[in-house]
């Protein structure tokens, strides 16, 4: 998942953000509202991590995020491709 649909759902994600990030709380989080830069800087302050260490693990955590209530980018669910989850990805010629 790329960071735009992050931000722009950021209000669905703060659940999982607390639970991935435990020494998070959901009143800094609604205040960030999906700004990278502070999110980042705030996760490196709260669990004691470099700037660098927050990106790369925000960064991983990205890859398996998608809550059920954010809104995709005009995809549509029959033609998005499967991930690593299993399954085949509907193909067009």
């Amino acid at each position: 998942m790329d960071w735009h649909t992050v931000a722009r759902n950021w209000p669905a994600f703060v659940d999982r953000i607390e639970e991935r990030w435990p020494a998070t709380e959901e009143t800094d989080l609604l205040d960030i509202n999906g700004d990278r830069p502070r999110f980042t800087s705030y996760l490196s302050k709260v669990h004691d991590l470099t700037r660098n260490e927050a990106h790369e693990d925000i960064e991983f955590w990205l890859t398996w995020q998608a809550p059920s209530d954010v809104v995709q980018d005009g995809v549509e669910a029959a033609d998005a491709p499967i991930g690593r989850g299993g399954g085949s990805a509907r193909r067009t010629h």
